[in-house]
């Protein structure tokens, strides 16, 4: 659900900021931003998909290993496995 309202936030803003600058600046002449600014949400839309892709996977990682290291310190009794590894905080 996170993933999904993050992609649609991320091309929103893009077509907003992207209409804003067609419209409110006279550097470009454009007879109907309409068009632009789907253009903007699309390139956005995609770009925003790829990120939350990554970070859907990235944090789902991060629970796994937080997971995997309670484990290893409960079966462990709070001793760490390998000398050089940090106290725990």
């Amino acid at each position: 659900m996170y993933i999904f309202l993050g992609r649609i936030f991320i091309g929103g803003l893009t077509g907003l900021f992207g209409y804003l600058l067609i419209t409110e600046t006279s550097y470009y002449q454009v007879d109907q931003p309409i068009y632009a600014t789907v253009v903007f949400a699309a390139i956005g839309g995609i770009v925003g998909s790829v990120f939350m892709s990554l970070f859907g996977h990235v944090s789902d990682s991060i629970v796994v290993v937080y997971v995997l290291d309670s484990e290893i310190q409960r079966n462990h009794h709070g001793k760490s496995v390998s000398p050089n590894t940090p106290e725990p905080l």
